[in-house]
């Protein structure tokens, strides 16, 4: 235990990464190294809801034990990173059976001790650390000297960024508004100092942030004071729209009218903006290319998915009717069907163009029919309008789908408590998952249950090639091709999507599925998209995701088909 401290000591002395610091105990297997890398996993919450929520724990977080606690009391004092010993006296605080008021203030102090160590070297965690200090020091209602400390040091740290740094300073400055730390006035003024400089710099975007803290500080009954600020935002959001085109442009002006709206007497300025608006939106039209469906009561659905998750007999039963009983896959052979009887219309001048325009407004070829599909004897052209229409029913089979989903998850989280650890057995000899690859998939199962589908896919993602490549093994398929040169190269992701084999295993519609989700741009490529980093995060709170994070929970919870049927089926 002492060797451990010891070494800990020289090998962190400085260090505020809770990711080294959590790897750095993680590999040793002691029940105290162990308890430090669960200790340095907690992130700081800076906009907790309670204060059990300061620390907030990541996918490797485990709730803190009783042993952690008395070991945490047997070397906590002995630990010279000022960083992990705040971590662990605020972990203690927050985990005792009965709390312990030293504890925080404790906390409080290796906290500002911290940042003194940091010196400004790294001001976005030396805010982190001051916001949390002050929250705490408000919450256990310790005003001393640490906490009045903390406060002139983020005053002070505020006034030498308004001028180096004005968009760190916003951060300070919201700190400071959040805890009413300076007067109002001060704040006020601060705000409008910061938003000049920012417009200078042509940086209306923080500019707004700036302004939109002195809004908030000013009072109702002084009008004249509101309305200058109103007339700024106005004008950063009309700057901003002047430098985009289409729907962009659109937004801001709309945000921009918004403003002006509580500004008395501007009715004319904002018909001219409105005027301004339908020219962006009318030369926009071209380039939404979607298409118009009737409205779709999913009603019915989501209480047919009700009845059958309600009558689960427990966690599994509940996880596997999720995977594989409340939603289906929607045959390709019946979209086709679908879509020749309709005929053509005007829309397909939109489908059967080949290009696509990508995350920076770029030309790029789109991904051509699936060898896979049969088309019969269709012109090329007539082939790429029908799949593309496809692609988009399998959209609002996905969107009505994505809907039944959440709401099944809903039900899950209101009636059971799902763990790591549950998931984590389900992917442990998985057929489809290989060897030393299980946590990838637990942990982005799990994330998907948690409704965090962002971190889900981008755990999840990555690793459908391997396992792909790893059933073709497993069924003594060679998963590579030989070059005339003798060089053997992995096949990737698409040829293996096309290969015989996997076919027979998921069969053609989920792997059209599949496919589409993950290679096709008009989904839009959701495997190229994460691997270099093209996609927005928004993405991963719609319908793509969250499908794709269901189709994957799909192909883990088929393996436990039969052994469903057996245990479950006969008594329900």
């Amino acid at each position: 235990m002492e060797r451990l401290i010891e070494l800990a000591n020289k090998d962190l002395n400085g260090c505020f990464d809770y990711y080294e610091m959590m790897n750095y105990f993680r590999h040793n297997s002691s029940p105290l190294s162990q308890a430090l890398s669960n200790a340095c996993s907690y992130e700081l919450n800076n906009n907790p809801n309670n204060l059990n929520e300061s620390l907030l724990g990541s996918m490797l977080s485990k709730n803190i034990t009783l042993n952690e606690i008395e070991l945490f009391d047997l070397i906590v004092d002995d630990i010279q990173n000022e960083y992990i010993k705040a971590r662990i006296y605020h972990l203690l605080f927050l985990n005792r059976a009965k709390k312990c008021r030293s504890d925080v203030i404790n906390s409080m102090s290796s906290y500002y001790k911290s940042v003194e160590i940091l010196e400004n070297s790294d001001i976005y965690t030396t805010l982190n650390i001051l916001s949390m200090i002050i929250y705490l020091g408000n919450t256990v209602r310790f005003y001393e000297e640490i906490y009045n400390n903390a406060n002139l040091k983020l005053i002070e740290l505020l006034e030498e960024l308004k001028q180096k740094n004005p968009s760190l300073a916003i951060q300070a400055l919201m700190i400071v508004d959040k805890f009413n730390i300076q007067p109002k006035e001060y704040i006020v003024n601060t705000s409008k100092f910061l938003s000049e400089i920012l417009i200078n710099q042509n940086n209306e975007g923080q500019a707004i942030l700036a302004l939109e803290i002195a809004k908030n500080n000013i009072s109702q009954n002084l009008r004249s004071q509101l309305d200058e600020v109103n007339r700024k935002i106005s004008d950063c959001f009309i700057s901003i729209a002047r430098s985009h085109e289409g729907l962009a442009a659109a937004h801001y002006l709309l945000k921009a009218i918004n403003t002006l709206s509580e500004i008395k007497d501007t009715r004319k300025e904002r018909l001219a903006l409105y005027k301004e608006i339908r020219d962006y939106q009318i030369e926009s039209m071209l380039d939404l290319k979607y298409c118009e469906t009737d409205p779709y009561d999913i009603s019915a659905l989501l209480k047919e998915s009700g009845d059958i998750l309600n009558k689960s007999q427990d966690l599994f039963d509940i996880l596997f009717r999720i995977a594989c009983c409340i939603c289906n896959i929607a045959e390709i052979n019946e979209l086709k069907k679908s879509e020749i009887q309709q005929g053509k219309s005007f829309i397909d001048l939109f489908y059967s163009q080949q290009m696509y325009i990508d995350h920076q407004g770029m030309n790029m070829t789109i991904e051509k029919v699936p060898s896979i599909l049969d088309f019969e004897d269709m012109p090329e052209e007539d082939k790429q309008s029908l799949w593309s229409k496809i692609v988009m029913r399998m959209k609002i089979h996905h969107q009505i789908s994505a809907n039944v989903i959440q709401e099944s998850l809903r039900i899950l989280n209101t009636t059971y408590s799902v763990k790591y650890e549950n998931i984590l057995n389900l992917c442990t000899n998985n057929p489809f998952i290989p060897s030393n690859h299980e946590e990838f998939f637990a942990k982005g199962i799990f994330s998907g249950l948690r409704g965090d589908f962002l971190t889900a896919c981008h755990l999840l993602v990555p690793q459908i090639e391997n396992s792909l490549r790893h059933l073709l093994e497993i069924r003594a398929e060679e998963p590579t091709t030989l070059h005339a040169n003798n060089e053997q190269e992995r096949d990737g992701l698409k040829s293996l999507l096309e290969n015989p084999e996997i076919i027979r295993i998921f069969g053609i519609n989920g792997i059209i599925h599949l496919r589409t989700v993950l290679i096709d741009k008009r989904y839009p490529g959701l495997r190229h998209s994460v691997a270099h980093g093209f996609i927005n995060s928004n993405y991963f709170y719609g319908t793509g995701a969250i499908y794709t994070w269901w189709l994957i929970f799909r192909i883990i919870m088929v393996s436990y088909k039969s052994y469903w049927e057996k245990t479950y089926m006969k008594t329900n």
